[in-house]
């Protein structure tokens, strides 16, 4: 009883606290950029006419520009057509999207289903040189007569995009999505070693011992992650993953509303009904997927003990 206990710990851990747990910080990220991002629609462009005059900067701007050098090790010059700020980059996240939007959404999702956006941190990326294009959302600050944005707090970001500056914030609202849980990095990633620890305390404890109904147990605990993909659940899935699917569609045509101030009270409520509507699916077609192919696995292992 005592390794299925400790079975039962280290699945729990591996297979489910750690890729929740990233899970719910990747969604938290995501939901703070797409914030940013919808909050910053209406804000000035950040420009040599709108800046000369101005002494205390007491708003949010949205400045583009290119990389022109290095101020120092955590410094960058950043260039626009017509003026040249500073950016603190110490312990700041880039937000770095691909050269091209796609030119139907739909379709965009549907093909890249996990997004192509990735995060970066600044200490870790050798992406920064000059001519890279810059995106930067936040309140600046005079310092010695020059502007500076300071990206080492959560009050200004940095998107690092490569196509027209004009739609990087729609082509960020449209690539920032959750991936598909049971396709995520941690999950999987985890699923490997958590897989490793229990085949360990399964061979140390009941060293395959046939008629042990805590070794039946046992098995079942080590495999039950693995319930999801076989068949006949694996139908189900595939379900739960088509309107997960869906339900990241809306969230961008929800998100696009709310970034062009298109306020229909009407048409969001019916657009965070449906979204609602298909997070139950999702959730509905996963269970059952799992438990029914849990059922199967449960079956299979008794009639081997």
């Amino acid at each position: 009883m005592i390794g299925f206990i400790l079975i039962l710990l280290v699945s729990l851990f591996f297979f489910i606290i750690v890729p929740l747990f990233f899970k719910m910080k990747n969604q938290r990220i995501n939901s703070f950029y797409i914030d940013k991002i919808i909050n910053s629609s209406d804000s000035e462009i950040l420009e040599y006419k709108n800046s000369c005059d101005v002494k205390n900067f007491d708003k949010c701007y949205r400045f583009y520009g290119r990389v022109e050098g290095f101020y120092d090790d955590n410094t960058l010059w950043v260039k626009s057509d017509s003026l040249t700020v500073k950016v603190n980059m110490l312990s700041s996240n880039i937000l770095v999207l691909p050269e091209k939007i796609k030119s139907n959404i739909d379709k965009s999702y549907l093909k890249n289903q996990g997004g192509q956006f990735r995060f970066e941190k600044w200490e870790n990326t050798h992406l920064i040189s000059s001519g890279v294009k810059f995106c930067i959302i936040g309140q600046p600050y005079l310092e010695n007569g020059e502007i500076v944005f300071d990206c080492s707090n959560r009050d200004s970001i940095i998107i690092l995009y490569g196509g027209d500056k004009d739609k990087v914030e729609l082509q960020a609202i449209e690539q920032v999505r959750d991936k598909f849980f049971f396709n995520s990095g941690p999950f999987l990633f985890m699923l490997f070693f958590g897989l490793i620890f229990d085949a360990f305390l399964y061979v140390l404890f009941f060293r395959f011992k046939i008629g042990s109904i805590w070794g039946l147990y046992s098995l079942l605990l080590i495999f039950w992650p693995f319930a999801i993909f076989l068949p006949p659940g694996v139908l189900f899935l595939h379900f739960a993953r088509i309107f997960f699917y869906k339900k990241n569609i809306l969230l961008f045509r929800k998100n696009y509303r709310r970034f062009k101030k298109l306020k229909d009270e009407k048409d969001f409520l019916n657009l965070n009904k449906t979204i609602l509507l298909y997070y139950l699916f999702i959730f509905f077609f996963a269970i059952l997927g799992f438990f029914l192919n849990y059922i199967v696995l449960f079956l299979l292992f008794y009639s081997l003990f």
